[in-house]
């Protein structure tokens, strides 16, 4: 890979994970409805279809709620942690899923589904051993169904879409 090559991954990447700090930190300053739509999840998922390097995904995923809270303080501390290493697993399972050559919707939805089975685990333990005051661990199950099958569509277009692009060049 030449420097030229080099430099316009490293240029079109941070623009890029620029661009997905900023879109949750906007949902939250907009209000409940943008948060429905989980937007570190799209701007993640989004970074994945578009970013050249793998790293830079899990970077991202790592700072995504970090830079929300830095901005607009939402969401709140516990959270951020738990949902840096929620998305960290949501990329590592969606990265592993997609070498198998399966649908991505499909694997948009297990990577989301087992990346909130951990998540809520955690809180889960969390609440238990009394690190955390007693709150309701899921929350209401339906109202998550229609944002991942919603996720999971757009994923699936964003990567064909990408990957018809990449075979046109």
């Amino acid at each position: 890979m030449s420097l030229r090559e080099v430099k316009r991954i490293a240029i079109v990447d941070a623009g890029l994970i620029t661009i997905a700090l900023l879109i949750p930190a906007l949902a939250h300053v907009i209000g409940p409805t943008a948060r429905f739509l989980e937007p570190m999840r799209i701007a993640l998922l989004g970074a994945i279809i578009l970013v050249t390097e793998r790293k830079n995904a899990y970077l991202l995923s790592l700072a995504l709620p970090w830079i929300s809270f830095s901005i607009v303080g939402m969401p709140v501390l516990w959270k951020a942690s738990l949902m840096s290493i929620e998305l960290l697993f949501n990329t590592l399972i969606l990265y592993y899923i997609l070498t198998s050559k399966i649908n991505p919707a499909l694997a948009a939805i297990i990577s989301i589904v087992l990346s909130k089975l951990m998540y809520y685990g955690l809180k889960y333990i969390c609440i238990t051993t009394g690190i955390l005051p007693p709150m309701d661990v899921f929350g209401a199950i339906y109202q998550q169904i229609i944002p991942i099958l919603l996720l999971a569509l757009l994923f699936w277009a964003g990567y064909r879409l990408a990957n018809n692009r990449t075979n046109m060049i």
